[in-house]
């Protein structure tokens, strides 16, 4: 028994290490309020809204996810925002990776009765680290070429 306790012990001390230096977790669940200026030549139109989305890791490097965003604008307007796609992420040194992302995306802004269907492709990219063990800092940049409109 003594035998037991000791090596279950011996494990765990093991085990500390590995845990406080674990890999970044890309499985996750996400609800966001968002803010929204849209700002195209003489066109100065605010809205908000919420989204909810998120990943599932699917190998060693690779993840997949989804979100879904609507917003209600002003003067009426309504917009939603509907993206799937996946990413790979890779360890630079501890507590940093690089990812990127890829999505297609598709869109819907309506206004009583008309409404503006497009979709598109987004490519991204960034760093994500940890600057303690509850706070960790993402800067990515991503692009979106819709089909039809800017």
């Amino acid at each position: 028994m003594h035998s037991k306790l000791l090596a279950g012990a011996m494990l765990a001390a093991l085990m500390v290490p590995a845990i406080s230096q674990a890999q970044f977790n890309y499985t996750t669940a996400e609800f966001n309020y968002v803010d929204v200026e849209v700002d195209v030549g003489p066109f100065d139109v605010d809205g908000d809204g919420f989204g909810i989305g998120g990943t599932f890791t699917v190998a060693d490097s690779f993840f997949i996810g989804g979100s879904y965003e609507d917003y209600d604008f002003d003067f009426g307007i309504d917009g939603e925002v509907l993206a799937i796609g996946g990413g790979y992420f890779h360890n630079l040194k501890e507590d940093l990776d690089f990812v990127a992302t890829l999505a297609i995306v598709d869109t819907e802004v309506s206004s009583g009765g008309f409404s503006i269907d497009d979709d598109g492709l987004a490519i991204g990219g960034g760093i994500r680290t940890r600057l303690s063990d509850v706070i960790e800092v993402d800067a990515m940049i991503e692009h979106v070429d819709m089909d039809e409109g800017d």
